[in-house]
């Protein structure tokens, strides 16, 4: 069953079709999954699942996330769709339901509704498990998987009390440096030099809106987009500027609205300001977006 990939799907390879896998893993154990391949209306891959057997790919669920799960279904076995943890012997599930198929040959379309509460794991994942059957022959059949987010915080670790973690720097790849400093109690944030930036990856759709706010201390200013990753010269698809001058941290608020956005590895960038002393600098902390619906 082939259908055109939809370019706000938050799921990578969801169709399948790209049979060397790295994207989706089987049963929790690291290994990658095995595809089928047959003549529908032309070559299509699927992922075919036994009884109580599973596959998940870790993705970037936020607090309070809510929206819908989309796949195709046949076979005998219906399928648990979870939320979960990816890396833990006794994962917690922050989300379930279940996806039926007909019990014949022919493709049915499934769409779960998910929300999500405000505390979740680090190490997240989508997971999909074949029921029990005492038929250990019984299977079913898993294609065109898609995530679309309705609305939500969509920024991991934007207090940087993890360090660097989800964070990028300079559009290198490498990790970023954060600093500590004893305000109250312990505070962590994104130290960036001029010109140097951070940066990370987000599934942003065509004609999105929403809103980034942050804390921003130092003699610097910060340019704040949401740019192509992969082609970080290109024209940013949206941009601001954040003016500098703080000598204590000062929250910002900026609105963006993307119009079409064809970019397949876009990210939200912050990068200081220039400056002819390079020791100057800009503090970047407590960054949050949040998407409209």
């Amino acid at each position: 069953m082939k259908n055109d990939k939809a370019t706000n799907n938050l799921i990578q390879n969801g169709d399948f079709e790209k049979t060397q896998n790295t994207q989706w893993m089987y049963s929790l154990t690291g290994n990658p999954i095995e595809v089928s391949e047959e003549e529908h209306e032309g070559k299509n891959s699927y992922v075919e699942i036994k009884t109580t057997q599973s596959i998940f790919q870790r993705t970037r669920f936020q607090p309070n996330d809510s929206g819908t799960i989309t796949l195709s279904i046949r076979g005998m076995l219906p399928v648990i769709v979870s939320v979960m943890d990816a890396s833990l012997a006794d994962p917690a599930v922050y989300w379930s339901g279940e996806a039926t198929p007909d019990n014949s040959n022919e493709w049915k379309v499934e769409t779960l509704a998910f929300a999500l509460g405000d505390k979740l794991g680090s190490d997240l994942s989508l997971h999909f498990q074949a029921k029990w059957d005492q038929n250990a022959d019984a299977t079913v059949d898993i294609d065109n998987i898609k995530i679309e987010s309705e609305a939500g915080a969509a920024i991991n670790h934007g207090d940087f009390e993890n360090g660097a973690t989800s964070w990028t720097d300079s559009l290198t790849g490498s990790a970023i440096q954060t600093s500590d400093e004893d305000v109250v109690e312990k505070n962590h944030f994104a130290r960036i030099h001029p010109t140097e930036s951070i940066f990370q990856r987000h599934a942003f759709k065509s004609n999105q809106s929403g809103t980034i706010k942050g804390k921003l201390r130092g003699v610097l200013g910060a340019t704040v987009a949401i740019l192509d990753a992969s082609t970080p010269d290109a024209k940013p698809y949206w941009s601001t500027n954040i003016a500098g001058s703080h000598t204590d941290f000062t929250e910002f608020t900026a609105d963006f609205n993307l119009g079409d956005v064809d970019g397949q590895d876009l990210c939200l960038h912050f990068q200081a300001d220039y400056h002819q002393n390079p020791d100057e600098y800009v503090d970047i902390d407590d960054v949050s977006m949040t998407i409209n619906q």
